[in-house]
């Protein structure tokens, strides 16, 4: 058996070299396989062999040979330079078109329903904070009618009963001081009386001196 190692790129390259040391050569010795391609005395087989291996250098030795082995008629696509004996491409199961690399993109579409269903959404939310903000607005409201500024509202306070002067003595007190200037008692007399009743508004005014809910009546008489 011949050592691999004599082979040489002369030998490869040689017309006279015989059909079984060129096959040695493309089987044993990859450096040589190019040349091997271009020896014209390469056996039809070991072509065959040689492109299937996918060699840039061996398709380009094969390209350059003369196309004798390969019978094609003119005009039907044939290539006198394309390798005759590399792998034959498969067809794309997925069509020329396809690329299974390619970025799906996924479009969505948004129906009517949907589209009503955020305005309900939208509506209902709408209606809500609506709904919070009038409460805040009563709450507030009420809570200022009963406690004025720096007065926190005591809902445990035992308020005097009646609606008018003469309804009640106690609250007839206060009024009566009220009324000769005892800024205190008016103070009193609004604390102590039920609201919408005529002790409140009275205490409330300051006997009449100011506007209700504007000032406390100790502090400015």
């Amino acid at each position: 058996m011949t050592d691999p190692r004599t082979y040489t790129v002369h030998r490869a390259l040689d017309g006279a070299t015989d059909a079984a040391t060129l096959h040695a050569m493309a089987t044993q010795r990859p450096d040589l396989r190019q040349f091997v391609a271009a020896n014209p005395n390469t056996p039809t087989d070991v072509l065959a062999w040689l492109g299937q291996l996918g060699d840039p250098a061996v398709d380009a030795a094969l390209r350059r040979r003369a196309p004798v082995e390969v019978s094609a008629p003119m005009g039907t696509g044939y290539d006198p330079y394309a390798n005759p004996y590399a792998a034959t491409p498969q067809p794309n199961p997925y069509g020329v078109d396809h690329n299974p690399y390619a970025t799906t993109t996924t479009t969505t579409t948004t129906s009517s329903d949907g589209k009503r269903v955020g305005l309900i959404v939208a509506l209902v939310g709408a209606g809500i904070l609506a709904i919070l903000v009038v409460a805040f607005i009563v709450v507030w409201n009420l809570v200022g009618g009963i406690a004025r500024t720096g007065i926190e509202f005591d809902s445990n306070t035992s308020l005097e009963e009646g609606y008018d002067y003469g309804d009640n003595p106690v609250l007839d007190a206060m009024w009566d001081d009220c009324a000769e200037g005892d800024g205190a008692a008016c103070d009193d007399l609004y604390l102590n009386s039920r609201f919408g009743t005529r002790y409140e508004e009275f205490g409330n005014s300051c006997g009449g001196r100011f506007d209700p809910d504007t000032v406390w009546c100790d502090s400015v008489m």
